[in-house]
């Protein structure tokens, strides 16, 4: 039977990437953003080991272990950026079967799970190993790129190369990926803003914006303005403090590569150098401009 792993993870995009790579390791997934949702899945679905982090937005992942191992002996591996040594030993003492600091190469992570299932696997009469899918595209991709899981999101490091400071996208790659449009006030018809007839009264300020446009970049996600306001509501309960901070963290290291004269390495597989890495520095500084814009007029809007 196909082994059932639940990751426990409050980050997305990157609970989404390690869940692609599980899944073609030929291993059932399911996925939690919080420890509330990870008990609810628990309750009607079994799982045979779970990837838990530590930093949950509803709870501490230490407290969680101790109460799953209340009722069950499920294996668990913790994943976490916590490096104190007090925590690895607290994790371990309630009971977790290992502990993984990140940011961790996904290759380890798929080995570790693969020993702790079969460990498992010999303490329980007639339970074999999980199937795992050993020649897979995946596992190709794997062997040339490492992906490491950072805090902030997670990042392609290929070649001795330094990582581009974006998430990965799960969407195929496009012939245009690698390349960097130049910053442009011109908006696209995806950025578009929407007739105020069409929104939530919530968010009918947003069809009178009068910020800039993003610019328009392939592997970002959110480019209009309709979807950052509502990406900022769902992911920072509205904290546009939050959601500024986190890419002026991404624009400061990005600009540390730059500085340092290495490759950028994008989602998509593409790779920035020299006026390209420039010209997206350019294109992340606007964004943050228009969202410091977006950000003060969702404050008038809501007074």
């Amino acid at each position: 039977m196909t082994a059932h792993i639940l990751i426990v993870e409050d980050d997305e995009q990157i609970q989404q990437f390690v869940a692609l790579h599980l899944t073609n390791e030929g291993y059932r997934v399911s996925t939690a953003l919080t420890g509330e949702r990870m008990f609810d899945i628990l309750t009607t679905d079994a799982a045979d080991l779970i990837i838990l982090d530590l930093n949950l937005p509803d709870a501490d992942g230490l407290n969680l272990a101790q109460r799953i191992r209340q009722t069950s002996s499920v294996p668990i591996i913790v994943a976490s950026a916590r490096k104190r040594v007090d925590d690895r030993l607290k994790a371990l003492k309630l009971g977790a079967d290992d502990y993984l600091t990140k940011p961790f190469d996904t290759r380890e992570l798929i080995l570790r799970v693969h020993n702790v299932l079969e460990r498992s696997a010999g303490q329980a009469a007639g339970q074999g190993a999980p199937p795992r899918r050993r020649h897979s595209l995946a596992l190709a991709v794997l062997a040339l790129a490492l992906v490491l899981i950072a805090g902030g999101g997670a990042y392609w490091y290929g070649g001795g190369e330094i990582p581009l400071l974006t998430r990965p996208q799960l969407a195929p790659k496009t012939a245009s990926s690698s390349s960097v449009a130049p910053a442009s006030n011109t908006a696209p018809s995806s950025n578009a803003a929407p007739a105020a007839s069409t929104l939530p009264a919530t968010y009918s300020w947003v069809a009178a914006s009068q910020c800039e446009p993003f610019p328009s970049v392939a592997w970002w996600k959110n480019k209009s303005h309709l979807a950052v306001v509502r990406y900022v509501d769902r992911r920072h309960a509205g904290n546009w403090d939050a959601y500024v901070q986190s890419w002026q963290g991404r624009l400061v290291k990005l600009q540390d590569i730059q500085d340092r004269g290495s490759t950028a390495v994008t989602a998509s597989g593409g790779r920035l150098s020299g006026t390209e890495l420039a010209a997206y520095l350019e294109q992340m500084s606007k964004r943050i401009e228009v969202t410091r814009c977006l950000a003060a007029e969702a404050k008038a809007a809501h007074k």
